[in-house]
């Protein structure tokens, strides 16, 4: 008996052996555990075995082994000698996961593991399964590796032939028959009785299954038994979602966002789509306007009134003088309504009182100005004067191209030396068409500077003093006239304008 037990064992073997021959003949890697008959000893060694490795930096397998058995301890094998090897924690499970990672390929063949198992008391057959997740063995370039994994399965003799032979007199004992096998006996190994149709301890797989729809119950599937194709459990139906999802318009049903059909009704509150406006009216001097009543384009309906805007009333602010002034009297302005609509306004323009030659007053050189915004300048000879700073509260100043001054106009033609320098307020600023010549320094370190609008044609190397511009904002932008836009570019930034300045 024990001459054929272990021709049997050895055929099974090479059965195997041959099987995995031919799947490395294909190129495929093959991950397998050994089929182990068990000594006298009181332990079983079970190899873990890599065949046609490709290369691998990681691994992740999991070993399932059969109720009666127990680990002890798991070794490293000889191959994978590049990657660490970590082993599970806990040993008591008999599902267990072994992980292999690196940093470099690893393309040796060999035992990769040993099991090391108690030896059971009982004779059998006794699994130990292996397998692995999709994606748990990757190659160097961090690549799913599809591989082939073998079972494997500790077999344990009877203790002697008389006590295999006792079956015959007493009977088989212990094993347990499922759906489609035997129960095999634990004390000669041979199978006995019937199958049992009620133990399905294979896989199983769902049948029938059926997704619910808005409109349609599904179902969880029936639970068939894959190994007798025997129906387990009933399926439970799945109600009928119903639509979900979506939003209804003034014209349009809601849309289901599960499948897409229209459902319910128009809400002719929602008016999604696009608006106008109607009933606009423009208010004039005279007369209130209206901003327009707001419609729905899509439905015709009107959605919000729209509010009154009060008539503006008359603005005059650009007069122009009426040339009628005498040396004994102040002339007129005249202005017409800014509005447009056409609207005279006619007031005294003081000041304007002509000068009598023979009286007219002595200026001094030097005799300093200032306009209404706080622009100060001094005056450099018969009729023309040059901005020496600024002394107003807003940010943005305008330098005038010409100021009046006891009847007699005076043109700016120059910015006196550090006019506006150290000056932190100053934001914007415009360099009128009147000027010839900028000191140096005129706007050093006005660090919030950062609009600069120059309207003169007449800037030179030679008439912009060192210094000028350096200390400005570091990302200003300067408006100079489009002629001289090339030779203004080099000027202002050879007078201290910073690389990030814009000059256009």
């Amino acid at each position: 008996m024990k001459k054929i037990y272990t021709l049997i064992s050895c055929l099974v073997l090479a059965i195997m052996a041959l099987g995995m021959n031919v799947n490395a003949s294909t190129g495929s890697t093959i991950i397998s555990v050994d089929k182990v008959v068990a000594g006298e000893e009181s332990s079983v060694r079970v190899p873990v075995k890599i065949m046609n490795n490709e290369g691998l930096v990681g691994a992740t397998i999991t070993i399932e082994y059969d109720q009666a058995l127990t680990l002890q301890s798991i070794d490293s094998g000889d191959a994978f000698s590049s990657l660490t090897m970590t082993k599970p924690g806990d040993l008591t499970e008999k599902k267990i996961n072994i992980v292999w990672d690196g940093m470099e390929e690893d393309s040796s063949n060999g035992v990769i593991a040993v099991l090391n198992f108690s030896k059971p008391k009982k004779a059998g057959s006794y699994d130990v399964k292996i397998s692995y997740e999709d994606g748990g063995i990757i190659d160097g370039n961090l690549q799913p590796v599809e591989v082939t994994m073998y079972n494997g399965s500790i077999t344990v003799k009877g203790s002697s032939e008389g006590e295999k032979d006792s079956c015959a007199v007493n009977g088989h004992k212990g094993g347990k028959a499922t759906c489609i096998k035997k129960a095999v006996c634990t004390v000669c190994g041979k199978e006995y009785g019937e199958v049992d149709s009620t133990n399905h301890e294979g896989e199983t797989e769902l049948r029938n299954v059926k997704k619910a729809t808005c409109t349609e119950d599904g179902n969880t599937g029936d639970t068939y038994c894959k190994s007798c194709n025997t129906k387990i459990k009933e399926g439970t139906v799945i109600k009928a979602t119903g639509h979900k999802g979506g939003k209804a318009t003034c014209i349009k049903k809601a849309v289901c966002t599960v499948c897409g059909k229209e459902y319910g009704e128009v809400d002719p509150t929602n008016h999604e789509g696009e608006t106008e406006l109607r009933n606009v009216k423009k208010a004039t001097c005279t007369e209130d306007g209206n901003t327009g009543d707001t419609y729905c384009k899509s439905c015709g309906t009107k959605i919000k009134d729209g509010k009154v805007i009060k008539a503006l009333g008359h603005k005059f602010t650009k007069y122009v003088s009426d040339n009628n002034a005498t040396t004994t009297k102040d002339g007129t302005k005249t202005a017409r309504c800014d509005n447009g609509c056409g609207t005279k306004n006619t007031v005294v323009d003081k000041g304007s009182k002509k000068t009598n030659p023979s009286q007219s007053p002595k200026i001094k050189i030097g005799q300093k100005l200032q306009n209404s915004v706080g622009v100060r300048c001094a005056i450099t000879g018969k009729n023309t004067a040059e901005c020496i700073g600024y002394v107003g509260k807003k940010n943005s100043v305008t330098i005038p191209p010409s100021l009046k001054y006891m009847g007699v106009t005076y043109q700016i033609t120059s910015i006196k030396t550090k006019a506006f320098s150290e000056n932190k307020n100053l934001r914007s600023i415009v360099i009128p068409s009147s000027i010839r010549t900028i000191g140096s320094q005129a706007f050093f370190n006005c660090k919030n500077l950062r609009n600069i609008t120059i309207k003169t044609p007449y800037l030179s190397k030679k008439t912009v003093g060192a210094k000028a511009f350096k200390g400005i904002h570091a990302k200003a932008k300067i408006k100079v006239p489009k002629k001289q836009k090339k030779a203004y570019q080099k000027l202002l930034k050879a007078k201290g304008a910073g690389k990030k300045v814009t000059i256009k």
